[in-house]
């Protein structure tokens, strides 16, 4: 349970990084490893700050990958029809022909976020240290021809592709009772395709309009299929890293449409870290919004992240069948004869212990406290985490 997790962009906005959602993560899961890319960078730089990215990576609670590749779909327009194909791209060169190497793009994404300082340039020599490098594109051996029939063939799931990404990003839209959106390939060796549809996209970006400015974006066959390779390549890292997968929510969305089962480990972790925070924190999603309601800062919960350690192992070991909630509280409640003697026995017998191992008096006296009592002669329990460091960063807002 909570094994690993693979983090890639979280929203599609003006900010790719929730900071509830990564904290979130790193305190739940045992092994957590982050896909950055030049924007991704750079709002991890802006949203939790380059010190506490830092200490994230060295100290080993997170570790992270970084590509230059982005991948999209390409048109071209040909008898005024327009032509697609879905392509990696990566910069191999400036405007004036020097080449773009990859120490070079970190440096200049930390610099535009913080400033040319020697610090930023401290800042990203620690990055690279830390940082493996891995191009994400559309996979070993695989042209845009093989992607877009294995994605866009079936045409009952990419009709269910289109009408999932419409429903998340023009819920107000309704489509028509009759509606089609075809891919169909290009007989030649291009490995292009084209899409026949009859989707009035003049009216959905009308809707989509109202809520979304122009100038971010505009609904279209190839923009709608981009989202469909965004989701494609989720599903390919979580494959690779053998982890579940944490991406935006329409990443999410889409990827059940062709995979409903690979989603299901995902939803059985989010709902028991929901209900776990909501009955022993007493507050749904507790850690997530402290952190993005800006209560309290990455920085605030980093001190509480170093000491979940034990904390994390013990959820890592529970069956992945089981209620964490359930088996949270089998934990805490400890049987035995320590846990059936009064208090005052319990300090009698610690204090004997206490002496029995050379301790000293004043070491008894002093330490005899229910708390202390409970530590020594039961052994750690994950309430001692729960209800001490983690409660206490949600509750003192």
């Amino acid at each position: 349970m909570f094994q690993s997790a693979l983090i890639r962009r979280q929203s599609y906005g003006p900010n790719s990084v929730d900071a509830g959602v990564l904290a979130e993560t790193l305190l739940f899961y045992s092994s957590v490893h982050m896909v950055v890319d030049r924007g991704i960078l750079g709002d991890l730089i802006k949203t939790i700050g380059p010190d506490t990215l830092l200490a994230l990576l060295e100290e080993g609670l997170l570790s992270a990958s970084y590509s230059r590749t982005q991948t999209g779909v390409m048109t071209e327009t040909v008898n005024f029809v327009p032509h697609y194909g879905f392509a990696s791209i990566k910069l191999e060169k400036h405007a004036d022909k020097k080449k773009i190497r990859t120490a070079d793009e970190v440096r200049e994404t930390v610099e535009r976020a913080l400033g040319v300082s020697a610090a930023s340039k401290k800042i990203t020599r620690r990055l690279l240290d830390r940082f493996e490098f891995r191009d994400v594109g559309l996979g070993n051996s695989k042209d845009s021809s093989e992607v877009a029939s294995e994605e866009l063939a079936d045409s009952s799931r990419l009709a269910n592709y289109v009408k999932t990404y419409l429903n998340y990003a023009v819920p107000s839209f309704t489509l028509p009772p009759t509606w089609e959106f075809r891919f169909i390939k290009k007989d030649d060796q291009s490995g292009r395709f084209y899409v026949m549809t009859d989707l009035d996209f003049d009216g959905i970006n009308r809707q989509y309009h109202k809520s979304v400015s122009p100038t971010h974006s505009s609904i279209s066959p190839e923009y709608i299929m981009s989202h469909i390779l965004d989701a494609k390549i989720d599903v390919d890292l979580a494959s690779n890293y053998m982890s579940e997968v944490i991406t935006s929510q329409l990443c999410s969305d889409l990827i059940r449409v062709r995979f409903k089962s690979l989603l299901i480990r995902r939803d059985i972790s989010l709902r028991d870290i929901e209900l776990f925070q909501t009955v022993t924190l007493r507050d749904a999603h507790a850690v997530r919004e402290a952190i993005n309601s800006g209560e309290r800062s990455f920085a605030e919960f980093l001190p509480i992240l170093k000491r979940a350690h034990r904390f994390k192992q013990w959820l890592a070991g529970r069956n992945p069948d089981a209620i964490l909630l359930n088996d949270y509280y089998q934990s805490i409640v400890v049987d035995g004869w320590v846990n059936k003697l009064p208090v005052k026995a319990l300090r009698y017998v610690f204090t004997t212990f206490a002496g029995l191992a050379n301790l000293g008096a004043g070491l008894a006296v002093g330490a005899a406290d229910e708390f202390v009592v409970d530590k020594v002669l039961k052994g750690w329990r994950p309430n001692q985490f729960v209800d001490g460091p983690l409660k206490k960063f949600v509750d003192e807002i």
